[in-house]
């Protein structure tokens, strides 16, 4: 009995320690859509209620970041928890909100529009990757500076 006491402390002890790291002064709560600007789909702060993805809920820097809701323009309600990951060569990522996506909808969200995979540098288009057009066309090769 005295084991398990000593593990539980150590356990709560730990995990404050964590959900304190987590915790930032910057940390809040917002409204952002997902649309497209200039050839580049990203979070906004401004957007169309009616065609544009809506997240409420927590964020970072600026940035959607925490647990919240996503609301696809089909009105597809999800709870999603969304950490930005940086991955080296490739940006940075929303890699959980997707894997979550994929679980409640049983497959990957439809691409209605643009869409760019591939190397990232200073935030340009750098390196391999590849662009599918709207009209189902895609062009694979190096882009070089956007």
């Amino acid at each position: 009995m005295k084991n398990i006491l000593i593990i539980l402390q150590i356990t709560c002890v730990c995990l404050s320690t964590i959900s304190c790291a987590t915790k930032s002064n910057d940390s809040a709560k917002g409204v952002f859509f997902y649309r497209e600007s200039f050839g580049e789909w990203g979070w906004h702060e401004d957007g169309d209620e009616e065609k544009d993805g809506i997240y409420e809920g927590e964020t970072r820097k600026g940035k959607p970041d925490g647990q919240g809701t996503y609301t696809h323009y089909s009105e597809t309600k999800s709870s999603v928890l969304l950490l930005s990951v940086m991955i080296p060569g490739w940006g940075e990522s929303i890699v959980f909100a997707l894997i979550i996506w994929e679980m409640l909808h049983q497959g990957k969200p439809k691409i209605q529009d643009a869409k760019y995979v591939g190397a990232w540098k200073r935030g340009e288009k750098h390196g391999d990757g590849t662009y599918y057009f709207p009209n189902g066309d895609r062009y694979v090769g190096e882009w070089r500076r956007g």
